[in-house]
């Protein structure tokens, strides 16, 4: 019997997927780095400077890549 049209089955398998309980292994990022405003904060993924979280890494500061290292990338000459 097909477990997928049997209603019976179905439900049995829904009741005990539903108990299985999924650890909460989730990490909140509570340090935020703004490319644009080039600023640290912590917090809320909102930066201070310019008021929005679309421009916020996580942790700390982001390394620029050297000119040297853009003029090695083909993207980067178009």
């Amino acid at each position: 019997r097909c477990t997928w049209l049997d209603p019976a089955e179905k439900e049995a398998r829904r009741l005990h997927l539903q108990g299985m309980t999924v650890p909460d292994y989730t990490v909140k990022v509570r340090k935020w780095f703004c490319v644009m405003c080039d600023e640290d904060y912590e917090g809320e993924k909102c930066c201070p400077r310019c008021g929005t979280g679309v421009y916020s890494r996580a942790w700390g500061r982001q390394e620029v890549p050297s000119e040297d290292a853009r003029a090695d990338n083909p993207l980067q000459r178009l």
